[in-house]
């Protein structure tokens, strides 16, 4: 859909289309202005017109209330903001001039003669014979309100310093107006100065409102432009490479492209996985053993005859490509080349259905004779022995089904139809809906499967659902590191990619097992297959969940037997009768947690007894740790070792933990034991004797264990989402250590050295120099053998606690002048109280003061008692010239000569002050004296601050022209 984009361009005064109230010859003599006042919503309003480019006008809203005032609008301590905000394309959508090109032009207004937004309306009374004088009387208001509010406009017209703009307004014409006077010799009236003549349409008893100009009109000139839609084409959103790997995930392969990943050359051994990837629905379980399991509308024969056609013409294909390549005819398109029947070959391989997938691929007495017997399969030709044998025992088989098949779909046909030959395109149609009925009706039928929860890989929930069946349940799977198989690896079976390892064969169980024809197995059906375990085992599970009853089935589902991992945990460990190592994990019985002291052994059983308490107030066990092992530990042997060699009194405590030792960098004790213990030299064969035990049959394989690194590359073979799985598993406080464990044993403790602390205590002396000072009353006070003069006193101050005694001995009141019953005058060091200037706007501060030493009973404290009035700023303001002051902010104060004022700014931020200039004087500006000075403003409004006060004084000036 096209949208419209407005042009808006604000239009000066001189393109305005408004009429000029002034003609050339005056506009000479009067200088431009702006008019700054405030619009008040509860008494002005907005006038907008709108007309065309030429001028025309289309509409006139006199009351426009399309307008906002945003936050900042209001002016501080005024009524009325000096901010609007107009929208002059939402003004053109509500007018219905959409896409149109106008003229918008906004004049705001106020009622003369009345407080309200409207009212005050006037009606003409006379007409001067040049018709440009009128007096106008009022049928709204009263005599006494006409008057008023006439000579009220009128003082505003004489005092303002500017013209103002008011007209004559009956919601069309703006008749402008010069002057105004009230009279009352005729009764109550109002007498207008027009600038032109009254136009011939209005005569007496017209009805007229008089309005003023609030601020200069605006006019905006908007052009609509239409905007064609872009046509935005779909895009594929781009890899993200920023999002974070899952830990649910393995490390995935380099990035392919399509030609890449099937860079292989086109023969037998690879058109399964073509056909795969070409298969883009779940592969659901099916035994193509039984006609009646994924054959239902459709004629068995028929599809087998039809997958023998496919594959004659597949093997011709092959034999055509052969003798391309001989030739060397390599030409992309071209009929005949190697290119050509490759492409021939790859369009029938990837139609091939589910039948043909595995006659085609699999191994099995149903399944077309192959050439070998391990994947990837060939199937023979048709023509060989077997092929023939096998095809028509097929057949025979195949046709059998079809005539017990009640439902297949050619029974719908009428016999004679049926049984003639010409009508057999018919019946091979037939067949082909049948076949597409069969496919929609095993998943239909295949719908109840989920519920199934057969271990077996093609048995039951198909393979491909039971992931997302097992996650519905709020379990975690994780992919395995087979990820980083190749591909035919994964999804064909085809033998592991050993890279550098020189593998010389390949043991593939082929007997003694009811999947045998599934040998060997693909990563992916592998993987799939532990799914179905899990699934089918999912009610015990999560029965378990948390136990080592658990885990070991979960380890199971993954095809190992419970001898290889290992299970161990940490509960609390006798400290006093047995040897000690601390808490390290070491048992592996379901029951090695339970601690009964009756008997000095662990219960046996899966219940404690109803005899025994299981609380013991001493403290004789460690705290239970949290840990739990399950993988292979390769300090195992040497941790049994160490503990069949320590003695039951044995305790590590004795050997850690001694504060004396604090700055050895090791436990030399502990160190000494440890290296009498394992004296002998440990061999990899004492870690991989407990092997020999186990009940599996390895033997002959493990043999070749001769050293760590092999050790540790068995693990390569096993799927590695069992470890991540295992976590999930145990309790949500334990701590997992699985897969390959490498910790140090027992007895082998790491110590590092004590931060120490030192420092000195040491006190330092010396001795400073010092004069004798003394002095004397200098004779103030005589002294004579006969006659001698104190000046020790005994009195008692007051304290908090009460009355102190306080006795001067020492004669120095000669020297501070201290006597008993002084008194102490406190003065303000003015020595010009009765100077009036240094009074005004001053703070008044009085003073209580009550001393100490004044004679007994002392009153109860000393009060000072302090007063402060701040009366404000005081300021003079006068005038130069010809011309009056006034206030008008915060107080209204009326035209004067000069004017003396205090003004209380911790009351109001600034006051306002205004220059009258008496006609024709004008305003020169204002002024710091009245020659000279500094010039602070040239406009008629002064607004003065606090800071103004430290930069220009407190004495202005308003001069004026003579």
């Amino acid at each position: 859909m096209a949208s419209i984009k407005y042009n808006i361009k604000q239009l000066t005064v001189q393109q305005d289309f408004q009429p000029d109230i002034l003609s050339d010859d005056e506009k000479v003599l009067v200088n431009s202005y702006d008019v700054n006042t405030l619009f008040d919503p509860a008494k002005n309003f907005i006038r907008l017109e709108v007309k065309s480019l030429d001028g025309t006008t289309i509409e006139t809203r006199p009351n426009l209330i399309e307008f906002s005032l945003l936050q900042n609008a209001q002016t501080a301590g005024k009524v009325g903001a000096s901010r609007i905000t107009l929208d002059p394309v939402e003004n053109i959508k509500s007018a219905n001039l959409e896409g149109s090109d106008v003229l918008l032009h906004y004049k705001f207004l106020n009622t003369v003669l009345s407080s309200q937004k409207f009212g005050g309306d006037l009606f003409i009374k006379e007409i001067s014979p040049d018709r440009t004088e009128i007096r106008l009387l009022s049928s709204q208001l009263t005599d006494e309100e006409l008057i008023l509010a006439g000579n009220a406009f009128a003082a505003k017209l004489s005092q303002e310093s500017s013209f103002i703009d008011f007209y004559l307004y009956n919601q069309e014409d703006f008749i402008p107006c010069l002057n105004i006077k009230t009279d009352s010799s005729k009764g109550a009236s109002i007498i207008l100065k027009l600038a032109d003549a009254l136009p011939t349409s209005y005569s007496v008893n017209s009805t007229l409102a008089l309005v003023e100009d609030i601020s200069e009109p605006i006019t905006f000139e908007c052009t609509a432009e239409i905007l064609e839609d872009k046509k935005v084409l779909p895009r594929l959103k781009g890899p993200n490479f920023a999002v974070e790997v899952s830990e649910q995930k393995s490390n995935s392969t380099e990035y392919f492209n399509y030609n890449e990943l099937f860079s292989f050359p086109l023969t037998g051994s690879y058109y399964e996985l073509y056909s795969l990837f070409n298969d883009s629905s779940a592969q659901i379980s099916i035994n193509h053993n039984d006609y009646s399991d994924f054959i239902h509308f459709s004629s068995a024969e028929e599809r087998l005859r039809n997958f023998k056609y496919k594959l004659d013409l597949i093997h011709s294909y092959e034999d055509s490509m052969y003798s391309a390549s001989l030739s060397g005819r390599n030409l992309q398109g071209i009929s005949g080349s190697k290119d050509y029947y490759q492409g021939l070959i790859s369009g029938i391989v990837n139609n091939f259905d589910h039948y043909d997938r595995y006659l085609y691929y699999e191994s099995g007495s149903n399944s077309w004779p192959k050439s070998n017997s391990t994947k990837p399969h060939l199937p023979i030709r048709s023509t060989e022995s077997d092929s023939i044998t096998w095809y028509a025992n097929q057949i025979t088989s195949a046709s059998n089904y079809d005539a017990s098949n009640f439902d297949i779909l050619t029974n719908t046909i009428p016999t004679f139809l049926r049984e003639d030959s010409n009508n057999e395109p018919y019946l091979m149609f037939i067949h082909m809906i049948a076949q597409h009925f069969d496919n929609l009706w095993i998943y239909f039928k295949a719908v109840s499967d989920k519920y199934d929860a057969d271990n077996r890989l093609n048995f039951g929930i198909s393979k491909d659902l039971v992931k997302d069946a097992i996650e519905s349940f709020g379990i975690k799977l994780y992919d395995s590191n087979s990820s980083l198989e190749n591909l035919f690896a994964s999804f064909v079976g085809e033998t592991y990619n050993t890279g550098s390892e020189a593998i010389s064969s390949v043991v593939t169980a082929l007997s003694g097992s009811s999947n045998s024809y599934l040998q060997p197995v693909s990563k992916d059906a592998y993987q799939k297959e532990i799914y179905k375990r899990i699934y089918h085992n999912l009610p015990h599970l999560l029965k378990t969940k948390g136990t080592q009853r658990g885990l070991r089935a979960l380890i199971t589902c993954f095809g190992i037997p419970d001898d290889i991992l290992e299970i161990r945990y940490t509960p609390g460990v006798k400290i006093q009768d047995e040897d000690y190592f601390g808490p390290t994990p070491y048992v592996s019985q379901s029951n090695g947690g339970i601690r009964v002291d009756n008997s000095g052994s662990f219960t046996t059983g899966s219940t404690l007894s109803s005899e025994t308490s299981v609380i013991d107030k001493r403290y004789k066990y460690s705290e239970d740790s949290h840990e739990v092992h399950v993988g292979f530990n390769l300090n195992k042997q040497i941790n049994d070792r160490l503990r069949a060699a320590t003695t039951g009194s044995f305790n590590i405590d004795d050997y850690i933990g001694d504060p004396r030792f604090a700055q050895d960098s090791k436990y030399f004790a502990l160190d000494k034991i440890t290296s009498k213990v394992l004296s002998e030299d440990i061999t990899w064969s004492d870690l991989t004797d407990s092997w020999d035990d186990a009940n599996f049959e390895w033997d002959a394989d493990l043999k070749y264990i001769t050293s760590p690194k092999a050790f540790i590359r068995l693990l390569k073979f096993f799927d590695n989402s069992l470890f991540k799985l295992i976590k999930d598993f145990i309790p949500a406080r334990a701590t997992a250590a699985t897969g390959l464990i490498i910790e140090p044993h027992v007895m082998d403790r790491s110590k590092a050295k004590t931060p120490e602390v030192s420092f000195t205590d040491e006190i330092y002396t010396a001795s400073l120099s010092t004069y004798k000072i003394t002095g004397s009353d200098g004779g103030s006070y005589p002294f004579a053998a006969s006659q001698s003069y104190t000046t020790d006193y005994s009195a008692s101050v007051v304290t908090p606690i009460g009355k102190v005694q306080r006795n001067v001995t020492g004669e120095e009141v000669r020297l501070t002048g201290e006597f008993s019953g002084s008194f102490l005058i406190v003065q303000d060091g003015e020595l010009n109280k009765n100077n009036p200037l240094k009074k005004s706007a001053q703070p008044i501060v009085t003073m209580d003061f009550t001393s100490f030493f004044l004679s007994d009973p002392l009153p109860p404290s000393c009060t000072i008692a302090l007063k402060v009035e701040y009366e404000g700023d005081f300021y003079q303001i006068y005038t130069s010239g010809s011309g009056f002051i006034s206030q008008t902010y915060p107080t209204a104060i009326g035209s004067t000569g000069s004017l003396g004022l205090v003004h209380d700014y911790d009351t109001y931020e600034f006051f306002t002050l205004e220059a009258l200039p008496t006609y024709p004087a004008t305003l020169i500006g204002w002024y710091t004296s009245s020659v000279g000075g500094t010039a602070i403003s040239t406009g008629s409004t002064l607004t003065i601050y606090k800071t103004d006060e430290e930069t220009y004084g407190n004495t202005y000036y308003a001069r004026f022209t003579s």
